[in-house]
């Protein structure tokens, strides 16, 4: 007896184990359970805010071929580039609002006119960019370019009030020099990444970027192919060919040839080499006769001289052609013109010429 009763006591025992390891084990069921439901109830709620698509879009550029001394450093290269109108942003909900910024303040290389400039594959070449909306919202808010100075954000008190949105428009995209440029290379954006992003106040962000073409850009420049230095024999006269002051005699023509491989806004500015700061009409005459000077003219003008220097508004400065391509040949004329009194002799003066390309 005294065995049966140690045998069922040790049975009870048993049991009671078996129903606390039951217990347990449903405990933890039910707390998995929770933590599951609290995970996708986290996921859910992520998924009912996260309500917003995007979409890029493209700019394709063509090659390009550019005079190395046609453009100034920190000056735009040819015209400016859009894409197609598309819909970047589309936002079905959010109850919190939101705010657009074009990207790129970070990593630009400098600002000129408010614009960031960004840089390419090419040393030579920097970018800047925008986006303006076209229709549905923001588009009061007109064009934006990146910039460090200005705002670069989209009306963000519309998107507070209006958490459903669609943000329709166009990249703006332009090309700088930003160094000198050389030879022929193929280019692309590097590891820049343009575009327009949306940040909301639950810390979700959605990026539409501008996608742009690898293009290549062959720089050349313009070259003389007359003589640098050209002698003009003025005929001998009489000084009674200059019977009163400022009158003129013994036109003679001179030329200049010039070839630029690609299309060019070429000027030129004649310099008294004998006084070079001078801006008159008059070439200074070196030689024994007094009285006399020379006068340059291009196509019946009277050339006005300046400063030896290829800046664009260079004073003086004459525009030969403002679209140029390949070779042409400009025609000149000098002349005596009298000054005073004549005391008979000879007559010597120079003049150099700078070619600017702009």
């Amino acid at each position: 007896m005294k065995s049966y009763k140690q045998a069922s006591h040790t049975y009870l025992h048993f049991k009671k184990i078996f129903k606390l390891i039951i217990s347990i084990l449903c405990h933890r069921k039910l707390i998995s359970l929770a933590y599951v439901l609290a995970i996708w109830a986290a996921l859910s709620a992520t998924m009912a805010m996260a309500e917003c698509t995007t979409k890029n879009a493209n700019i394709t550029l063509p090659d390009l071929a550019l005079n190395r001394d046609n453009v100034p450093i920190d000056s735009p290269i040819g015209s400016e580039f859009t894409s197609p109108v598309t819909t970047i942003l589309t936002c079905t909900s959010n109850p919190n609002g939101r705010i657009v910024t074009v990207m790129g303040s970070y990593n630009a290389l400098k600002e000129i006119n408010g614009r960031n400039i960004l840089k390419t594959s090419n040393p030579g070449i920097g970018f800047a960019y925008g986006f303006e909306p076209t229709a549905d919202d923001c588009l009061s808010a007109g064009l934006k370019w990146s910039s460090k100075t200005n705002d670069s954000s989209f009306c963000s008190s519309q998107f507070s009030a209006v958490p459903k949105m669609t943000l329709t428009g166009k990249f703006h995209f332009q090309l700088y020099k930003i160094a000198n440029i050389s030879g022929s290379k193929n280019t692309t954006l590097g590891t820049e990444t343009p575009g327009v992003i949306a940040s909301e106040t639950n810390n979700y962000t959605y990026t539409a970027n501008m996608n742009v073409n690898t293009f290549n850009v062959t720089t050349s420049s313009c070259s003389l192919l007359s003589a640098s230095s050209t002698n003009v024999s003025l005929p001998t006269i009489s000084k009674n060919g200059l019977s009163i002051q400022s009158t003129t005699a013994g036109s003679t023509p001179f030329s200049i040839t010039i070839n630029c491989p690609s299309p060019t806004n070429l000027n030129i500015t004649f310099t008294d080499n004998n006084n070079i700061g001078q801006t008159t009409t008059i070439l200074k005459n070196t030689s024994t006769a007094t009285g006399v000077g020379v006068q340059l003219s291009y196509k019946g003008n009277i050339i006005s001289f300046g400063p030896d220097s290829a800046e664009p508004g260079t004073i003086n400065q004459i525009v030969l052609d403002n679209n140029m391509t390949g070779t042409q040949t400009f025609q000149f004329n000098a002349a005596y013109i009298r000054t005073g009194t004549i005391t008979p002799g000879a007559v010597a003066a120079k003049a150099t010429f700078t070619l600017s390309y702009q």
